[in-house]
């Protein structure tokens, strides 16, 4: 079942122009772990990243992709991003990593019933409604959480760089994760 899933998603792929090479037929082996996709044009074989696609998407799953591929396509195998999605929060043209996730929240999911600022959803503009955040501290944290993942706590925010316990200290109460 599993391989089968893998085809399938792999051919998704290749009907939706995600790979350069649209004529090439591949199959899939179990190898250690992870799968390989096997050109049977020229027989090279590569290793596939499995990445979670979740949140605000048609087919949340578990999704192999060869490598060099980018969340975008990731969100293309799980059937693109439901209506209400935020497609900004979100860099769509980062290289996906193997045992990635890639969540993909809603707009109403940015600011909380109480008005605190999510740190883990926010985009960048909503990021800079929080005072001393400008445009080259929104997109720290962004890229921080890209890299790293979600902030399991408000205080994770000072390890970005450009945010100090001063600052911290002004935003504390407007943040939340």
């Amino acid at each position: 079942m599993k391989n089968i899933t893998i085809m399938l998603i792999i051919c998704a792929a290749l009907l939706s122009g995600c790979t350069n090479d649209a004529s090439a037929v591949y199959s899939i082996e179990e190898k250690s772990g992870y799968g390989t996709v096997t050109d049977s044009d020229n027989g090279q074989s590569e290793e596939l990243y499995y990445v979670y696609v979740c949140g605000a998407v048609r087919n949340p799953g578990v999704y192999a992709l060869p490598p060099g591929s980018r969340v975008c396509d990731a969100l293309d195998a799980a059937g693109g991003m439901d209506t209400g999605a935020d497609e900004t929060s979100l860099n769509q043209a980062s290289l996906v990593k193997d045992g990635m996730q890639v969540r993909v929240y809603y707009m109403q999911d940015l600011v909380s019933g109480g008005g605190k600022v999510n740190i883990n959803l926010a985009d960048r503009d909503t990021l800079m409604t929080l005072p001393g955040i400008g445009q080259a501290k929104a997109d720290a944290i962004i890229a921080y959480r890209e890299e790293n993942g979600a902030f399991r706590e408000p205080e994770d925010l000072l390890q970005v760089d450009g945010i100090a316990e001063k600052l911290f200290s002004r935003i504390s109460d407007l943040i939340e994760v």
